[in-house]
């Protein structure tokens, strides 16, 4: 009678992970378009944002942004796609197993997997903040020292010093509008894109907190940590989500308000 029981038991916890595998599955399924999506966009955005930049008399903050740009493309669509989604698979699986077994023989495991990943996601950001930062800091005054030296050099020619220092102005005034106009279209096409898949994540992992706590009560406890299991790897899924689509749009923002 015992091994009927646990038999029976396990052949339904195989059926619930099956199930609940299936649904963490479209969640991944969502993150994947949307960091193709956000790659795809930024990839026909660069260079129309570059050569506006140029026009604004920024080509040393041009081709810099043009490095950075390519380094958080590569970042989105290596190490989040494959690097980072795959080991919240691994670790949302192992989760399971702890659960499935009761003695949770790899949590430990799981737990520095776990730290890896939340980990990785925050020196991404932190990183593409810095190099941001460090652009910043150096392109833009390089840019504004050239743009200088033209302007004063049209309006020390006599006689038309004057008219040829305000067109120059008037010029490079417009150019900077067209990039930041570019620029905060960009951002306004990528938080459009995540919107609404962040809202869905965030429906799924509440709905998914809710059935652990509601089935609490009178569910066997592995059942709940399974269900709580893939609730937490929902929620990673959504930091990833989040993390890509931030990376992008800091990049851009930063740009904007250093360019002027």
């Amino acid at each position: 009678n015992s091994q009927i029981s646990k038999t029976g038991f396990y052949m339904y916890f195989l059926i619930l992970m099956v199930l609940l595998m299936k649904s963490y599955l479209l969640m991944d399924e969502i993150l994947k378009q949307v960091l193709e999506q956000t790659v795809e966009i930024m990839q026909a955005v660069i260079p129309a944002f570059c050569m506006t930049m140029v026009f604004a008399s920024a080509q040393t903050t041009a081709a810099v942004f043009y490095q950075i740009a390519a380094a958080v493309i590569w970042l989105v669509e290596r190490l989040l796609c494959y690097v980072i989604a795959p080991g919240i698979h691994i670790y949302v699986v192992l989760q399971m197993v702890n659960c499935m077994t009761g003695e949770r023989v790899i949590s430990r495991f799981s737990g520095l997997l776990k730290k890896i990943i939340q980990w990785s996601l925050r020196v991404m950001l932190a990183g593409v903040m810095g190099m941001n930062m460090i652009e910043n800091m150096i392109a833009p005054s390089v840019d504004n020292l050239k743009k200088m030296s033209i302007t004063k050099t049209l309006g020390a020619i006599p006689g038309l010093g004057g008219t040829t220092e305000a067109v120059s102005n008037i010029f490079l005034g417009s150019a900077a509008v067209i990039k930041n106009g570019v620029g905060v279209a960009a951002m306004l096409v990528l938080i459009g894109i995540a919107l609404g898949p962040i809202v869905k994540m965030v429906i799924f992992v509440v709905f998914y907190k809710l059935a652990g706590a509601v089935v609490q009560p009178f569910a066997d406890q592995r059942v709940c940590g399974c269900i709580d299991s893939v609730g937490e790897g929902a929620g990673m899924l959504l930091k990833t989500m989040a993390t890509g689509t931030l990376l992008f749009l800091i990049t851009i923002a930063i740009v904007i308000t250093a360019v002027k």
